[in-house]
């Protein structure tokens, strides 16, 4: 099992660095987007990098210590926001 008690100020980079590429992939992506709409061609090399970006990011964020279930974090931010379910 992940080790989920954090000692001070100790960050999860695997989630840090996850977050990071996860959203540079998006980012490329829309980028790449925006060109097409100004009339620029994209070569298909151009798709191969976010693509693969995406699912990296994922992968890294799932697979850290600070990694929860969607509805775990959910409750989580409730209880951080002083209200209990």
């Amino acid at each position: 099992m992940t080790d989920t008690e954090f000692k001070g100020r100790d960050v999860d980079l695997k989630y840090v660095f996850g977050v990071l590429i996860l959203w540079a992939g998006v980012g490329i992506i829309g980028l790449i987007f925006i060109s097409l709409f100004n009339g620029s061609t994209v070569y298909f090399l151009g798709y191969i990098f976010p693509v693969v970006m995406i699912p990296l990011g994922i992968y890294l964020m799932k697979t850290s210590r600070s990694a929860t279930a969607v509805g775990e974090s959910y409750t989580a931010g409730m209880v951080y926001r002083s209200f209990r379910p």
